[in-house]
Order: structure tokens, then sequence, then C-alpha cells
């Protein structure tokens, strides 16, 4: 972030509403009024109508997605300057300014959903206030894109990086073109994109009873407000897979600290994890999250191993926009505290030799920053719920609110991974390659069991504010939830002290083996983004619903296990209630589905009833529920990740009153809908013949064992 002959940097420009602003910023202030009458005369497309207008939707959420981006900069490089950021180089001025700009405007839907003005009008014209207010840093922004553009231009002499920057194209291409399709991510129906489609629907933000994680919606889900309000869901998968990509520039850029010659490398590595290009299109935080936690590493390691001026302003922006994005930011944070206050120490230590490097009133502004960040995000909750980290902790105390909280805390918690002790910690790297189901998303990258053997040469010269890093992000990550996708900073950062043994071996043979490893490592990536175009282009053929040959209708029900069984609800009679087991996607959901608020209403009730079956019922029938439907592929998984049995023992009961209580009348490869009633004769079944039958046989068996195939 600095020039390396130790001159300072030009400081990023001030940004201020000017009294007789250039065309220029009074065009991108107008910007969203544009888009406002673009939808007003092409509104998103219906989910049965095909034809070109799917054109205009797919052309409208790039331009908008471009444009957030934009003000994003524009924003972020504002912020930058305020805490004293200063960078020579364009690609780390976009590394750290779009990532905290775009998640600053998330800020904006939270103000006008407290003060109860979140709808379309107000969220479109406070978006364009700040496009104008920012618009001098925005124009910085665009600038430092093309002229970075053009530095790229210049590495095509290196064969190296031809062939690395073909793939990193095509398989950004091939994910951008997937990102234009209909949501399906499980997460993104169940609340990343609907708590925030709930919130515009009632103009306010407030405490949502019936659907538990929409209260966790932070800056990045809120920030999706902004293309929702305009109909398009779309938008919101191209912003994580922005994240997606700056993930891997913050991954080069650390590494570039440690082994600049070999930084190349820790991209590539990181994208041999598998489910990676998969993660980056859902409409989630996860991303963000490790984009954050990666920034203010680096601001530290700029200040231990650069020798610039410790900026934990900066430092401290990047971890509040962290945590107001995820609580899970939390493991990184407490990570960073640990090692800072370490670093700290030791300087006040050797006070008498060197100069401490951070002045009381520094370390107070920087706590105010973090705490300005992060209080209103869970003072709301704790004001609401009790506890700010509702929902996995606080909430309702009767029977029925503490059943609740302790089905999806212990789901959470103990559902994934292998036991929370020492046994299980000495598993934990053989468990993560060989049963990465056990932790929910998929393999670690691949690579690092190449690079492994290197890290014998960090001996040497040891980057141990990187190792310590790294071993409290593990160790948080694994006395709290085992989610793979919730370790993604840690592995990166493991990644960058392997790559840094690497560079470390300095051999004549060690050398050589090195240079096959990196080599290897390239092919490795080749091998994982071509699997990845095949199993993104191939089978989801998803040319047809952005062209408009398919419907979006259509689409989903192709890619969306159990979307046939939503469209067969809506034709249920008006009265009619469903109850979902196994699954809390609402988004594509009719308003006869019963909300869901925590995947676990069949289980509560069956607790509640004491497992007994007529006292279910009897209460299925106050509650209103008509019918039932059950999600297989996700009842599977769920029991999979089922600590306490619970959950599986409420299937078991269910699958039990099939005989005499519920009646099968619907059935697809994915889902059974069954019709609550204990008399009368038995109800006709809708699906495919051969399906059919099969689903009559499944209503008189016991129900299927766990991982068993249906």
């Amino acid at each position: 972030m600095g020039r390396a002959d130790g001159t300072i940097p030009r400081p990023l420009p001030h940004s201020r509403l000017l009294l007789r602003p250039a065309l220029g910023a009074v065009l991108v202030g107008l910007l969203p009024a544009g888009f406002a009458a673009w939808r007003l005369v092409l509104p998103e497309r219906a989910l049965a109508d095909t034809g070109p207008r799917a054109l205009a939707d797919g052309a409208f959420a790039l331009a908008f997605w471009a444009y957030l981006l934009t003000v994003g900069a524009g924003a972020g490089y504002t912020a930058l300057r305020l805490v004293g950021f200063k960078a020579e180089h364009p690609a780390d001025r976009l590394r750290f300014g779009v990532p905290i700009g775009v998640a600053l405007l998330g800020f904006i839907p939270l103000g006008l959903g407290l003060l109860g003005l979140l709808r379309p009008g107000w969220v479109i014209g406070c978006l364009a206030i700040v496009a104008l207010a920012v618009a001098p840093a925005s124009r910085l922004g665009i600038r430092d894109i093309l002229g970075l553009t053009a530095q790229v231009r210049q590495l095509r002499r290196s064969p190296l990086s031809c062939f690395l920057g073909t793939l990193y194209v095509g398989l950004g291409l091939a994910t951008v073109l997937l990102g234009l399709t209909p949501p399906t991510g499980y997460d993104d129906l169940w609340y990343h994109l609907e708590a925030p489609r709930l919130f515009l629907a009632a103009g306010r933000i407030y405490p949502e009873a019936n659907n538990w994680n929409a209260n966790y919606a932070f800056a990045l889900d809120l920030l999706y407000a902004f293309p929702l309000a305009l109909g398009n869901d779309t938008v919101p998968r191209l912003v994580h897979w922005t994240f997606g990509a700056l993930l891997l520039a913050n991954a080069y850029g650390l590494a570039r600290r440690y082994v600049p010659a070999l930084a190349w490398v820790t991209p590539a590595a990181v994208l041999t994890m598998n489910q990676l290009p998969f993660l980056a299109i859902h409409a989630a935080t996860d991303l963000p999250v490790a984009c954050f936690e990666l920034l203010a590493l680096e601001g530290i390691v700029a200040h231990i191993r650069g020798g610039e001026r410790l900026n934990l302003r900066l430092v401290t922006l990047c971890l509040g926009l962290g945590l107001a994005t995820k609580a899970t930011a939390a493991g990184g944070a407490t990570a960073l505290g640990v090692v800072l206050a370490g670093y700290l120490a030791r300087c006040r230590w050797l006070a008498r030799s060197a100069g401490f490097p951070v002045r009381p009133l520094e370390l107070v502004v920087a706590g105010l920053l973090g705490l300005s960040l992060v209080g209103p995000w869970y003072g709301k909750n704790w004001l609401w719920f009790g506890h700010p980290l509702f929902p996995y902790a606080g909430g309702p105390t009767d029977r029925d609110g503490s059943l609740r909280t302790d089905l999806l805390t212990a789901y959470v918690r103990d559902g994934y991974g292998v036991p929370k002790d020492l046994l299980g910690l000495v598993s934990l790297p053989g468990a993560l390659l060989t049963e990465p189901d056990r932790f929910g998303f998929g393999l670690p990258p691949l690579a690092l069991v190449a690079l492994a053997p290197f890290g014998a040469f960090l001996l040497r010269r040891p980057g141990l504010e990187l190792l310590a890093f790294a071993a409290l992000r593990v160790g948080f990550w694994f006395l709290t939830s085992q989610q793979i996708r919730f370790l993604i900073s840690g592995l990166v950062v493991v990644t960058v002290l392997l790559v840094a043994g690497l560079g470390g071996a300095t051999l004549p043979r060690a050398r050589r083996l090195a240079q096959g490893v990196a080599a290897g490592v390239t092919l490795s990536l080749l091998l994982v983004i071509a699997l990845t175009y095949l199993t993104l282009t191939v089978p989801v053929r998803q040319w047809g619903v952005i062209f408009g040959y398919e419907s979006k209708e259509q689409y989903l029900t192709r890619m969306l296990a159990g979307f046939r069984a939503l469209t067969f609800i809506s034709s249920l009679p008006p009265e009619s209630r469903v109850l979902l087991v196994g699954d809390a996607r609402h988004y594509y959901c009719p308003a006869a589905c019963w909300p869901e608020a925590d995947q676990f209403t069949w289980t509560r009730l069956a607790m509640l009833a004491d497992f007994d079956p007529e006292r279910l019922v009897e209460d299925l029938r106050a509650m209103g529920i008509t019918h039932i439907l059950v999600s297989r592929p996700d009842v599977e998984f769920l029991t999979d990740h089922d600590p306490g049995g619970r959950f599986g023992r409420s299937i078991s009961l269910l699958y039990g009153l099939v005989p005499r209580c519920l009646k099968l009348i619907f059935v697809d490869r994915a889902t059974e809908v069954y019709e609550v009633g204990c008399a009368g004769p038995e109800a006709a079944v809708q699906g495919l013949p051969a399906v059919t039958r099969m689903a009559k046989l499944r209503a008189r068996t016991p129900p299927p064992a766990p991982g068993e195939d249906h």
C-alpha cells in the first residue's frame, strides 16, 4: 500500500457535494431515476413469460450491478480517505475501496427501515443522493479500473499470465452467466433475499417473528434491497460474485507481502476449493466476511512487514464491516485482536528502543469507529429480542421459544464437523479431505495437499502473525460451527503460509521441486476450472432462461428441487395452509405456506406434543394446517446434521401418521405433499406415473433410513 522508495503516496480525493457539480456527477446522481424509469417501461418479466424481454432483464441486471459497484467504489474511497488510507497502486485502492463502499451502502436501507421509510422511492432516491455526493471519488474508481486494465494488457507477454488470465476470464464469464439466472440457493431463498423483500413490503424493518433468520439480515443482505426495490433478484448474486473475485485479489495482495515472485500461486490454489465458484454466485454473505477479515489482516501485516504506519482506523473499519455483515466474523475479529494485542504488548516491552506504534487517542477513535459500525445491527436485536445474537441466543423464554432456540443452535453448533475434543482436533485434517459432507459445503483447497510439505521451510522465516491468525481462526471455528464456508479466510491464510514456504525452498533440488509443485497447482486449477465450467454450463443450460427461450418457471422446475410442489400448492383451495418439513425457502412459496421460522417447526410441534400422534394432529388442526410438504433432500440433509436425533425422531413420527392421518396427494422427484385428515377415501396422487407408484408404496412403508437414495 506504500511506495518502495518510502515516499508518501498521493491521498485519495475529497468527496463532497459541490454547489456546481460537474456534468458527470449530475449524470451519476440521475442514473437511479433512469433505472426506475427503465423498470416502469420494462418491468421484470413474470415467471411464466418467455421471449426477448429476458434480454432486457439481463441488461438491466448488468447495468445496475455496474452502477452499484461504481457508487460503492466512490463511497469506499471516501471512507478510506477519512481513515487515512494511502495507496499508490490502483489495484490496492480497488481491493480496499470497493468492498468497503459496497458494504457501507447497506446502511442506507437500515436507516430508512428503522425510520419506517423503506419504500422503493426512498431507497432509490437516497442512493441517488449518495451517488451525487461521492461522484468525484467514483470518477477516481473508474479511472483506476481503466488504468488497471491497461496494466493487465501488458502482461500478455508472459505465457503464464496469459494462461492464468484465460482461465480466470473463462471461469468468471461462466459464473456471471449463471448469476443471471433466477436464484436457487437455500439460504438465499430462506432469508438473504426473503428478509429484504419482507421489509420492503412492510416499508420498515421490524422484529420478524415468522422468519427468525430475517432478523439476522445485516449490511450485505440489506444492500440487496436496492435491486429488489426495482424488481430484480439477480443483481445480489452478481454482487456476491464480486466479493468472490475480490477474495482472490486479496489473497494475492496478502501473499505479495511475503513472497512477491510466487504470489500468483495463492489465488490459483484457493480456486482449487471445488465449491467456491458455486458459493460465489449465491446471494449470500460468507465471501464478504472473508474479504473483510483478509483486508484487516493485511492492514496489520503492512505495518509489521512493510514498515508502514499502523492504521488502526482502517483495521477496525474492515472488522466492523465484517461483523456488520455476519456474526461469524467474530472469529476473525477475535484472532486479529489477539494478534494485534500481542504485537502491541511486544512493542510496549521494547518501547525504549522503538517508539510505541499507537497513541491512546488512536485506540479510542478506532474503538468508537468499530462500535458505530457494529452497534446498529446488533443493538436492534438486543432491543427487540433481549440478545444481540438472536436468533442463536435470547428470544422467547417459554417452552415453545426455548425449543426453537435450542433446536436451531444445536443444529448450527453441533450438527457439523468432528467432535469438539482432542481426538476430533487430531482427526480434523483427514476428515476435511475424506468426509467433506460433514462440514456442509465441500472440500478445502486441494492444492494444500501438494503445498503442505513446504510448510517445513517456514521454520527459517516464520510469519508469526499469519501463524497466530491461522491457529486462532481455526480454533475459534473448531469450537463453534464447523461449516467450512465459515473458515474461508483461515484457509486463504494457510495457503499464503504454504506459498511463503514454497518461496523459502532455497536448496537447488528443493527449488526444482518447488517449481514442479507450482506447475502442479496451475494444472489443478485448470482441471477445476474445466470441470466447474462443464458443471455449470452443460447440465444447467442457463442460456435458455437468459435469452428468453425458457421461462423462469421452466428453469426453476428443472433446477430447484420441489418447485413443482410449490406450483401444485398454488392450486389448493384458498383456505389451505401448508406446513413445510425440512424446507424453509419461502421466496417462491405461495401465500398458503405456513411461515417456517427456523427449519424445525415440525420437530418442535412433535416435541411439544411429546411425540403423541393424536395430540400432534389436534395441534395441527388447531393451527389450521391442512397439508404438509416434505422436502426429501432437505430432510435427508437435516437428518445427517441432527446432533440430538430429535429431528430424525420427528420424521419417523410423520411417516408413522401416513396410513391413518396423512394422505399423499402429490409427489415428484424431491417432494411429497400430504393432506391432513384421519378419515375419508384415499386421495389421488399427482405426479409422474413411475414416481407415483413409488410414492404409494412409500406411504405404506416406514421412512427411509438416513442417507438412503430417495
